[in-house]
């Protein structure tokens, strides 16, 4: 189920798909009836459920949202919410640096040793960071293992 956050930022992104629909379909944008089947339809067509009542993950919302920006056709939205999965990831990532103390060069240095490619680690795609964000994450554990024999 979604956040009160969640529906507001997916509620914009509807009704700017749904009037773009309708621009592209000659169709009434008033019309209620038509704009619930359209509404139905693309929820299926998204993420397999009949209501927004039953996404249970964040991203079954970030596919959601990727969906009706694209059917928007807002260049801005759609790169946004394609990259979703990196931005939660480097979030992850980020907290894990923060929880552990260690800065950017560290990340770069375990990137190095993990033979991953050498650029920018917001660059990478989003397997490549949660992996990062693991590594941080063991480290952090065997530390508190170590600290606490």
């Amino acid at each position: 189920m979604l956040t009160g956050r969640e529906q507001g930022v997916f509620r914009l992104l509807l009704e700017k798909a749904w009037r773009a629909h309708c621009t592209k379909a000659h169709q009434d944008p008033k019309s209620k009836d038509a704009r619930e089947a359209w509404y139905r339809a693309e929820l299926v067509a998204s993420v397999g459920v009949y209501t927004t009542k039953q996404i249970k993950t964040a991203e079954g919302f970030d596919r959601l949202c990727l969906h009706f920006a694209t059917l928007s056709g807002e260049q801005e939205q759609i790169d946004y919410w394609t990259r979703a999965p990196e931005r939660r990831a480097l979030w992850w990532l980020e907290q894990e640096m923060e929880k552990t103390g260690k800065d950017w060069d560290y990340v770069y240095g375990i990137a190095r040793k993990m033979n991953f490619p050498d650029r920018h680690i917001e660059d990478l795609p989003e397997e490549l960071i949660r992996k990062l964000a693991i590594a941080l994450y063991k480290a952090r554990k065997r530390e508190e293992k170590k600290a606490r024999a």
